[in-house]
């Protein structure tokens, strides 16, 4: 049982968060501990993503790449969006962080 628990408090290998950074800047951060490989953010339903990343690689602890969204005319920012890697958990839905 301490075991279990030991190993569900570690971090994930690949884990994401995408932070607000400024205006329509964002950042796709790899909360991991492992490096991701194949990174892609699906902008499927999500026409307000300009330079999603595409089959990138993100370093674990923190490694992020930015991309922009904006809100506009056409709908508001979105609340999460899909993100798929090369590996197992992929894709992951993944909440849009707020400023």
């Amino acid at each position: 049982m301490a075991d279990q628990q030991y190993r569900d408090s570690l971090p994930p290998p690949v884990g994401w968060e995408i932070q607000h950074v400024h205006k329509s800047k964002f950042q796709l951060v790899n909360v991991g501990t492992e490096t991701a490989t194949g990174v892609t953010l699906n902008p499927s339903g999500v026409p307000l993503i300009r330079q999603p990343p595409q089959d990138v690689t993100i370093r674990g602890n923190g490694g992020y790449v930015e991309f922009l969204m904006a809100g506009s005319n056409d709908g508001p920012i979105p609340t999460e969006i899909e993100v798929s890697w090369d590996g197992p958990g992929s894709p992951a839905i993944v909440p849009v962080q707020k400023l």
